[in-house]
C-alpha cells in the first residue's frame, strides 16, 4: 500500500463557476468563502441566514501533487493505466466528514 499526503496548497469553487479561490484543508466551505471575501461572517448578528445558501450548493476542492518517487513502479503503472482507460474505480481516502466525489485528471 502507498500513503499520498495530501498536505498543500488547495483551490475550492461552486461547481460549474470559473475561479478557484485558495482553500484551507482540512477546513470548510464556509471558512474558505469568509476568507476569500465571498461571504459575511456567519457568526456576526443574523449574518447566518445570508449564508445559508451555501449548504445547498455543490463545492468542488482540487490539488496537484506528484506522486513520490519511492512508489512501487508496478503499482504506479498500474494507477497510469486506470487513469488513462478511464477504469480507476476508486481511491481511499482516510477521516473524511463529509460524502465526496474523487476524480483523476490522467496527468501522470
Amino acid at each position: 500500500m502507498h500513503i499520498q499526503t495530501l498536505t498543500g496548497e488547495w483551490h475550492f469553487r461552486q461547481t460549474g463557476s470559473g475561479e478557484w479561490p485558495p482553500a484551507q484543508v482540512p477546513g470548510s466551505v464556509h471558512v474558505d468563502l469568509l476568507s476569500a471575501g465571498q461571504i459575511p461572517d456567519p457568526f456576526v448578528a443574523d449574518k447566518q441566514k445570508q449564508v445559508m445558501w451555501v449548504a445547498e450548493r455543490d463545492w468542488a476542492y482540487r490539488r496537484t501533487f506528484t506522486v513520490d518517487a519511492a512508489v512501487d513502479p508496478d503499482w504506479l503503472a498500474w494507477v497510469k493505466e486506470r487513469v488513462r482507460s478511464a477504469r480507476l474505480d476508486s481511491l481511499g481516502f482516510l477521516r473524511l466528514p463529509v460524502l465526496c466525489l474523487f476524480t483523476a485528471t490522467g496527468r501522470l
